[in-house]
């Protein structure tokens, strides 16, 4: 009876942990493929912001210059402007990219809540087996 219990209840715990252990190393992967892509992005972000002061320089430089250079200034201002845009996207990107992290960690989080409620359940297991001895 008592002693069929246990058996039952430590392969439960062994089937859970195994489990619990299984979705941490894909929560682990899964972190670690974000903060890649959270990196990119910031360095996506860098080179873009570099590329806008580059065309708001020439940009400057063409108005200071403005001496019939009408067209060049145009296409100065559309070049500032898809970079303007290209920056607002990526900057969306990240912020999902930092939600993502946030429900991952929220996640990791319910894993460590559960791992912690297994390791009670353990010791009460324990418990009862000293008790039956």
């Amino acid at each position: 009876g008592l002693q069929e219990e246990l058996t039952k209840t430590e392969r439960e715990l062994g089937v859970a942990r195994a489990d619990a252990d299984d979705r941490k190393d894909q929560l682990d992967s899964q972190r670690r493929e974000l903060e890649e892509q959270l990196r990119q992005a910031n360095a996506a972000r860098a080179a873009m912001q570099e590329e806008l002061a580059k065309a708001e320089r020439e940009l400057g430089a063409l108005r200071e210059s403005a001496d019939g250079g009408g067209e060049q200034l145009r296409l100065a201002e559309e070049v500032a402007d898809q970079w303007e845009t290209e920056h607002a996207a990526a900057e969306a990107e990240m912020s999902t990219l930092r939600d993502e992290l946030y429900e991952f960690d929220k996640l990791k989080y319910d894993y460590e809540e559960a791992e912690r409620e297994l390791e009670r359940r353990r010791e009460e297991q324990e418990d009862l087996e000293q008790r039956a001895t």
